[in-house]
């Protein structure tokens, strides 16, 4: 139920068309000249409610539609099966499998030679199940095969010694792998997830994105809120007596300003 289209979490926030452009444009630019990259990761982290998981899913849908997204995982702190890493490896590998199929018979002899695998650590997990048969695979193939993973929700994931430890088993392997995988990674700036991405092992390969409070944010806030006010206006049980100039575009200001580049406030507004 982690991956972005499962049934657990159907119907997931995502961006409105004609939001968050250059922020998603900015993603796919890196994701798609993946083989010029230097970078392997991508943090993108703000607050809770500036939107990180709505951009992650409207990613992860177009990376599928286009044939570059390999697995994804949504992590969530009220989903028991979400809120740790113990299914984040099995969950990859599960992905890999249908995306780079060159992989499948090298896992399944691994599972079957080994039934506790999927028992043992993590990092232990993805050398045997990712980076062992993916460096099967040749490069003029894989060049051909979806190789983006995209972790939203880290800080959702257990306590900052998981969070920690997510980061280094999937940073430390990426040197042993002969065609590299990307990974964008959501979350908020909690202190370890910083320090950790500013530590040696991942500074030197990782980029970041910060979603500010910016005009472009507010211009997007507007958008949200118009969109949604005139669903209201034709859907609403009530809509017959809405007067035509609500709400007003002062109204609109007011809200766009009490947001502070929070879409969870607006989305709340809309809501109630």
């Amino acid at each position: 139920g982690a991956i972005h289209d499962s049934a657990e979490r159907y119907d997931p926030p995502k961006c409105l068309p004609r939001t968050r452009e250059a922020i998603l444009d900015k993603i796919m630019d890196w994701v798609e000249l993946r083989t010029e990259n230097k970078e392997l990761f991508l943090w993108l982290y703000g607050p809770a409610g500036a939107g990180k998981s709505a951009i992650a899913q409207t990613i992860a849908e177009m990376c599928e539609e286009r044939g570059l997204l390999a697995a994804s995982f949504f992590f969530s702190r009220t989903a028991a099966a979400r809120n740790n890493m113990s299914r984040l490896v099995s969950t990859i590998v599960y992905s890999l499998i249908r995306t780079i199929p060159e992989i499948r018979d090298h896992v399944l002899t691994h599972l079957g030679n080994d039934p506790q695998i999927l028992c043992r650590t993590p990092s232990s997990q993805m050398r045997i199940l990712v980076i062992d048969p993916l460096n099967t695979v040749s490069p003029a193939v894989l060049a051909h095969r979806p190789r983006f993973i995209i972790i939203d929700g880290l800080d959702e994931c257990g306590n900052s010694g998981s969070q920690r430890e997510i980061l280094k088993f999937l940073a430390c392997p990426s040197s042993r792998l002969n065609t590299p995988l990307l990974f964008l990674i959501a979350s908020r700036p909690e202190p370890d997830i910083r320090l950790t991405f500013n530590a040696d092992i991942l500074k030197s390969i990782s980029h970041s994105i910060c979603l500010p409070n910016s005009s472009e944010t507010s211009k997007d806030l507007r958008l949200f809120l118009q969109t949604k006010f005139h669903e209201i206006k034709l859907l609403h049980p009530m809509r017959s007596h809405i007067p035509p100039s609500w709400p007003s575009d002062d109204n609109i200001t007011t809200l766009v300003m009490r947001a502070s580049g929070q879409f969870i406030y607006a989305s709340t507004v809309i809501h109630y």
